[in-house]
């Protein structure tokens, strides 16, 4: 009894931990969101988005790299359970459990006929899309409850079902074994085991995952490695693809895939970016006499061939008068890019814009490369790549802070108030040396010189030289009695010493300035301000 007692209490203990580290999180979208924002990669262009199955049937979801899954995060299809209705297991669940959830949903005709039986609750996401390079591929894992259990029998299926549709191109599952034409299933990928006891040599077993023992923390009780789907295709032409899964002869014991987020792609046959001497300068940004830039042009085809692209360099910036390659006077851009075989780059480094002195904006040079021409692929000879490289003005830092005066005995605040260069800023103000933008000159009784020193990103310092200069306080003299006739109009003097001319004097007069007429005498006042 109490060895059961333990036994009971280690299962509990054991499931409990396993679902504290559950590690495939999955969330719901709606189908756009799930092809725009977690499928779709590079050089791909997608419309009519369709899901057909229930919410519960699809989510994006995230693996920790201690999953074991392989794909960090993606789309999951599944003709059970995503895991957000409570009370199903998704594909987080312990490999212990059972997903086996009836969906009461019918299946799919086209995986009807792949499979040779009726399935049931299929979950089918499909769009169309327009490639940029002349191939399709993104990755994919396939998992299931039937493996181990129902190898070798009729089975769950899955396929990607590729067609054309402004190109001929039959309808075509590509999730297929590499290098063959044999599609991925629990039949044609697995360990061999069926029910626990070997059922033949395994079958591809190479591409298989057992889960048996809980190795990748999913549900399935095995899954395949990470697998590529991939096509040749015509870049420019519309394609439709249909992801779909189903349970098959019957409800229960349910698969899922797992497609890579971002990887659902067509990479153009030639990408373009450029690398900055001066990673504070944005991308793309030439800064006149600053930084340097160096252009890639990347190949992505089949790089054993010859390749040849069109390239054009226009824009306002002109070669020689707005920017030269550093180190080659007799630079010139060609107006072919010719990729010998085995050959994936080409770049001009050490491009420099002039400083020419004037305020002129942005200067722009246009890069367009097109005329795609290969041996061995179809692609499009209208494929265009265009990017762009901005030059900017560069304008001398400006020191805003000009000799200061005070009263003596005080202190003041010096600030290099830089402006203009290509900031960030960098500062120096001496005597003593801070690296600062201001400084506190601490109490002055003399004139003290100080040199602020600013320089920016592009390594263009100026200097500016200070000088505080405290001045005593202005002292009056002082102003004797003086008798007036009535009727009279009398100067009164006074002297000031120290300060600094032009002063600021004011009289105050008693009585409001009002002198009485029965008065012979009086007396003003000059207060000490």
């Amino acid at each position: 009894m109490v060895n059961n007692i333990r036994y009971n209490f280690l299962k509990v203990l054991l499931f409990f931990c396993f679902n504290l580290k559950a590690q495939i999180t999955t969330s719901t979208l709606t189908p756009t969101q799930y092809v725009q924002n977690v499928l779709l990669g590079a050089g791909v262009t997608v419309s009519n988005i369709t899901y057909t199955g229930l919410p519960d049937q699809i989510a994006s979801f995230t693996a920790t790299p201690s999953s074991s899954l392989g794909i960090p995060k993606g789309v999951y299809l599944t003709c059970g359970s995503n895991g957000t209705v409570p009370g199903d297991i998704g594909p987080n669940g312990p490999s212990s459990g059972v997903q086996r959830v009836d969906q009461k949903q019918t299946g799919d005709a086209a995986l009807d006929a792949i499979s040779g039986n009726n399935t049931y609750d299929a979950a089918v996401l499909e769009f169309d899309f327009i490639p940029h390079s002349d191939t399709l591929k993104f990755r994919y894992a396939f998992g299931s409850e039937e493996y181990n259990d129902y190898v070798n029998l009729n089975n769950d299926i899955f396929a990607f079902i590729l067609t054309g549709v402004t190109t001929p191109f039959p309808a075509t599952n590509i999730a297929l074994i590499p290098g063959t034409a044999i599609p991925i299933t629990i039949n044609s990928v697995n360990n061999g085991y069926s029910n626990g006891v070997s059922a033949g040599p395994c079958k591809n077993c190479a591409y298989y995952r057992d889960n048996i023992g809980g190795s990748i923390n999913c549900v399935y009780d095995g899954l395949t490695t990470v697998l590529t789907a991939k096509q040749k295709v015509v870049c420019g032409e519309k394609y439709h693809i249909k992801i779909a899964i189903a349970d098959a002869v019957d409800h229960l014991y349910d698969s899922g895939v797992f497609i890579e987020a971002g990887s659902f792609s067509s990479i153009p046959p030639l990408t373009v970016y450029t690398t900055n001497s001066n990673s504070n300068i944005p991308d793309s940004v030439l800064v006149e006499d600053c930084n340097a830039y160096c252009v890639y042009f990347i190949r992505n085809a089949n790089i054993a061939n010859k390749d040849s692209f069109a390239l054009q360099v226009t824009g306002n910036a002109k070669l020689g008068a707005d920017y030269i390659q550093t180190g080659n006077s007799s630079f010139a851009w060609p107006t072919k890019l010719i990729f010998n075989p085995n050959q994936d780059t080409i770049k001009f480094c050490n491009l420099n814009a002039l400083q020419d002195g004037l305020t002129e904006g942005s200067d722009t040079i246009k890069f367009v490369m097109s005329t795609y021409l290969t041996t061995t692929t179809s692609c499009i000879s209208s494929n265009i790549i265009k990017f762009n490289l901005y030059i900017q003005d560069y304008t001398p830092i400006s020191i805003g802070q000009n000799n200061m005066l005070i009263c003596s005995g005080t202190s003041t605040i010096i600030n290099a108030s830089a402006s203009y260069g290509y900031p960030t800023y960098t500062y120096s103000l001496s005597l003593p040396s801070v690296s600062t933008a201001t400084l506190n000159t601490g109490i002055l009784t003399y004139p003290t010189t100080y040199i602020i020193v600013v320089n920016d990103i592009c390594n263009k310092p100026v200097s500016k030289t200070i000088t505080v200069t405290p001045m005593k306080q202005p002292v009056l003299s002082e102003i004797g009695s003086y008798k007036f006739c009535m009727d009279t109009i009398r100067k009164i003097s006074l002297t000031i010493n120290n300060g600094k001319p032009n002063y600021l004097i004011n009289w105050y007069i008693p009585l409001g300035g009002v002198v009485p007429f029965d008065t012979i005498s009086n007396t003003y006042y000059f207060s000490s301000t």
